[in-house]
């Protein structure tokens, strides 16, 4: 008993035609899956953002009151504790611009002033520093990690 060719071509269009219809059905059930959970994970991430920028605006009104604190009360806190004295800054490696005037007006309500400010190299050339050194007990400094 064979098949003839109507009946192949027949099982064939039926086979092609519920291939249709379950994607049909695939997309539409599934598109709607996809989009109410794009549509959930897009209102909590939007929901999280608002929280987080709600938090950035709290603490940026904290740090700002805390800052207004800290410049109202550093003056009296400070004044005059260091009067007449001479301050120096030493900074190893590297010293960025504004370090120096930020120090100055930090000193400034306390009587004190900056006089010097210096930067040495990492790491020290202790040869060279024991060469401009050789007339103090520091003259070892190149052999001698007590005296470093």
């Amino acid at each position: 008993m064979g098949y003839s060719p109507r009946y192949h071509a027949a099982s064939l269009a039926a086979v092609f035609l519920a291939l249709a219809i379950g994607i049909l059905i695939g997309s539409e059930f599934g598109g709607d899956v996809v989009s109410s959970t794009r549509k959930s994970l897009e209102t909590s991430l939007l929901g999280n953002l608002s929280d987080a920028r709600g938090r950035n605006e709290e603490l940026a009104s904290e740090l700002g009151r805390s800052n207004e604190f800290a410049q109202a009360v550093y003056p009296a806190l400070v004044r005059d504790k260091l009067a007449h004295r001479r301050i120096g800054v030493l900074a190893l490696g590297n010293l960025p611009g504004d370090v120096s005037s930020d120090v100055e007006d930090a000193l400034g309500p306390t009587g004190a002033r900056l006089v010097a400010v210096g930067v040495v190299r990492e790491p020290a050339a202790l040869d060279d520093l024991a060469g401009a050194l050789s007339e103090t007990r520091f003259s070892d400094l190149d052999t001698n990690p007590d005296s470093v």
